[in-house]
């Protein structure tokens, strides 16, 4: 019985440590926030994107497709996992941020 108390005080205590973390440490940990930059995204970059995109989403089987790039803007379409296209992202090269 003391066991389960010590094991529910600690997850008590860490979810309130947590909870007070500061919003720049959230903003930091998120990867889909815009960050400003120097150079345009590459392709590789708004893939992993993507695949952030979708792991935040809880997407579950689905997987990154065709990326095409255009206007300063990357088009990532979306698959499920027997290939048929379900979505499509609209990435800005200049700042990772995802339009639609």
């Amino acid at each position: 019985m003391r066991t389960l108390i010590a094991i529910a005080a600690a997850a008590f205590i860490g979810i309130s440590a947590a909870g007070a973390a500061e919003p720049a440490q959230v903003a930091a940990k998120d990867s889909t926030a815009p960050v400003a930059r120097t150079e345009p995204l590459t392709s590789r970059e708004a893939r992993d994107i993507a695949r952030a995109y979708l792991k935040d989403s809880k997407v579950r089987q689905a997987r990154v497709g065709d990326i095409t790039q255009r206007n300063g803007e990357y088009k990532v379409v979306l698959k499920s996992a027997d290939g048929i296209p379900f979505k499509t992202l609209t990435i800005d090269a200049a700042t990772g941020e995802i339009k639609g």
